[in-house]
């Protein structure tokens, strides 16, 4: 193990991340002066200070917010919100929740609800900085979204690495340690982006949990941090990544479909990484309306699928409701997609317990994310095209 966070095994914590970065900001650090707290504040949000914060209060955790801190300067207060994510994903417009609680419009649950804090309500909005600290290019979503500025891990290691600490002191310890950890992490992600056919195992083991790995075989691989990736289970992280970086690629050599982009987005499900592309919102009987069915064209581990699914279908409060909608007796979608519309190698999978029916055909090539990139862009944009045709005529 090269440095301590990763010798305890938290290099892939995003809770402690969260604690040493408050934690280095707050008076408990001997490590940096109020000055360099203040550059290292600032610059987390872009921005460039010609001055000293008089107080940085720092809390940890609070109203589900990672860091919530709290500065004042000649009777000015403001405050900064930092949105920690390293592996996982945004979820229910939690950073629309957190302008909410700031601005004190989230309630409480419960019969008499009531403000969760009105404790920064009255700091004007242009007092309030927001941060969304990613380990990869994942943008922030959202209403509130042009309020986040979108830091990544390699600027934080940037910033951290240009300030003057106190070497006297023993926290300068911890902070070299950490700087150490972060570096780790972001050369790792380079490395890999940089050649992926050498990290066969990140394309396979991202549903694995770390006691399910086969590490002796992990160390095998080309790839330098391959056994670092997976003590720290970053790889379906690193999968998400590489996806968007070939979408982004495919996008821009292919004016075509540039248009399609704003309907294009990259999560992950079972821990693969999974592109979508929605077409259109159906109803039960295929109408084109609001309804809560999606047609999309799906990307996931080398296999394209034209799927018709519900929005809600990760839900296991009503299961049966939802597939009643793809498979029940007055559905369209099982005549739909049937062996009489699938032609040049789509198949139809077996069916499952999700609220989802779907026709899928694999790339030509084997071990796809090991060739040429320029290979495997076009195999991506003439996969894509075809799927998108074939649901067209489902429609």
């Amino acid at each position: 193990m090269s440095n301590f966070f990763n010798a305890i095994g938290v290099a892939d914590m995003e809770k402690v991340h969260s604690a040493v970065i408050g934690w280095m900001l707050s008076d408990n650090c001997g490590a940096l002066g109020k000055r360099e707290k203040t550059n290292l504040l600032c610059s987390l949000f872009g921005i460039y200070p010609s001055f000293v914060f008089e107080k940085i209060d720092v809390k940890i955790e609070v109203y589900n917010i990672d860091i919530l801190i709290t500065t004042e300067i000649r009777g000015i207060k403001e405050c900064w919100i930092i949105e920690n994510k390293i592996k996982s994903n945004q979820h229910s417009n939690q950073l629309d929740k957190y302008v909410r609680i700031i601005n004190g419009l989230e309630m409480t649950k419960g019969k008499n609800p009531k403000p969760i804090t009105i404790n920064y309500k009255n700091i004007e909005a242009k007092y309030q900085h927001y941060c969304f600290l990613t380990l990869i290019d994942e943008k922030p979503l959202g209403i509130h979204k042009q309020k986040w500025i979108n830091t990544k891990y390699q600027d934080l290691f940037n910033i951290m690495n240009s300030l003057e600490r106190n070497h006297g002191q023993d926290d300068s310890i911890i902070f070299k340690q950490y700087l150490k950890c972060i570096k780790e992490l972001t050369d790792a992600l380079f490395a890999f982006l940089q050649s992926p056919g050498s990290y066969p195992h990140v394309f396979s083991d991202g549903s694995k949990k770390k006691t399910e790995k086969d590490y002796y075989c992990i160390s095998q691989d080309k790839g330098k941090y391959a056994t670092y990736i997976a003590e720290c289970g970053l790889e379906t992280i690193f999968q998400k990544q590489w996806l968007r970086k070939m979408v982004s690629l495919a996008v821009g050599k292919n004016p075509d479909i540039k248009d399609l982009q704003e309907k294009m987005k990259v999560d992950e499900d079972r821990g693969t990484a999974e592109f979508d592309y929605t077409i259109n919102t159906l109803d039960e009987k295929g109408l084109n309306t609001n309804g809560d069915l999606l047609l999309q064209v799906q990307f996931q581990n080398g296999t394209f699928k034209v799927v018709v699914i519900h929005k809600d279908y990760r839900n296991t409060s009503n299961p049966q409701k939802y597939r009643d909608m793809i498979y029940g007796a007055n559905s369209v979608w099982q005549s739909k997609f049937s062996k009489k519309t699938t032609n040049n190698g789509w198949s139809i999978p077996k069916r499952g317990e999700k609220a989802r029916i779907s026709l899928t055909k694999p790339l030509r090539i084997k071990n796809w994310y090991a060739y040429n990139q320029e290979d495997i862009i076009d195999e991506f944009v003439n996969g894509f095209k075809e799927a998108l045709n074939l649901a067209k005529t489902i429609i």
